[in-house]
């Protein structure tokens, strides 16, 4: 009789996930926490906003909102650069960075991870829009300044025209292109905590349109206030002349719809500082916030005001 073949079959392994009541009710009490109370330690405008899609109901989560999640469960994100690209050709300059955040708890794991890219392509960093001064000032002839693309804009000293051109200095612009795909990637980090997503939606970086941010913004009109008969000829005075940094401020606020009336714009103690006018209200700092970030602007919750670093 013939001796029988045993045949040995690999064993997999149970791949079935186990998850104790305990861990269960600790994930729940986290979400439950996070629904109910985050009105109470977060703050809308500068941690959330709701002036998105015309005023959702789910609020969608800012820069600083992220941090505070991320210190919430204990942790911190921790940001690598996945993609590089700098192209340096003159009239092709292009940046771009793609950044994956992770958010890495106390005790070493990882329980969060996102996604987050910026770029020179996109329109508020590829164009500036500028007066005819400073365009001869870069050699543009007056034939060449009539093709480009233009706006009326109104600030304190009456109504000017600016003109948009793709942006010269794009190549100067890698530290904020970093730093904007990096707070994206970690946004999107924050809402993959467990329940975050089910309070908050996403950044409002990636719907600028929501508030006016683009290339093409419109100045909203404003009333005429009728004029009166004067018994004699006045001499009108010469506009003076802005201080050039403040003009890059204007320009940057006005470019993106912003109304520029009343700002106070002083250079102090290697810093640029925007004080808003009295009329603007802290529910309505969320689209300065935005759009001064783009030139490396931080809002100073004590004295009420942004700093740009010169």
């Amino acid at each position: 009789m013939e001796p029988q073949s045993t045949q040995i079959t690999e064993a997999k392994p149970d791949l079935a996930i186990t998850i104790s009541e305990r861990h269960a009710a600790a994930v729940m009490q986290n979400v439950e926490t996070l629904t109910t109370q985050f009105k109470t330690w977060m703050e809308e405008d500068v941690d959330y906003t709701r002036k998105l899609f015309g005023g959702s109901s789910k609020p969608s989560l800012l820069d600083p909102g992220a941090h505070k999640l991320t210190n919430f469960f204990q942790a911190y994100p921790d940001p690598i650069v996945l993609r590089e690209i700098e192209e340096r050709e003159p009239g092709r300059e292009r940046i771009k960075y793609v950044v994956r955040a992770d958010i890495i708890h106390v005790s070493g794991a990882r329980i969060g991870s996102g996604v987050g890219s910026c770029t020179t392509d996109e329109s508020k960093y590829q164009y500036r829009w500028l007066t005819e001064y400073k365009l001869k000032q870069l050699g543009y002839s007056d034939q060449e300044i009539k093709t480009l693309p233009n706006q009326e804009r109104k600030s304190s000293n009456g109504s000017f025209r600016v003109y948009r051109i793709r942006n010269p200095e794009i190549l100067d612009l890698d530290n904020t292109i970093l730093k904007m795909a990096t707070k994206r990637a970690e946004v999107d980090a924050a809402l993959s905590l467990p329940g975050v997503s089910g309070v908050f939606t996403q950044d409002i970086e990636q719907y600028p349109d929501a508030l006016g941010v683009n290339d093409t913004p419109q100045t909203p009109p404003q009333k005429q206030k009728p004029r009166k008969a004067e018994s004699q000829t006045k001499i009108k005075e010469p506009t003076p002349q802005p201080d050039p940094d403040e003009e890059a401020v204007i320009d940057t606020l006005a470019a993106n719809g912003l109304g520029v009336h009343g700002f106070t714009v002083i250079k102090y103690d290697g810093t640029i500082r925007v004080t808003p006018p009295r009329d603007i209200t802290p529910t309505q700092w969320t689209p300065y916030n935005v759009v001064l970030e783009m030139k490396g602007a931080t809002w100073n919750h004590e004295y009420k005001h942004w700093e740009i670093p010169l």
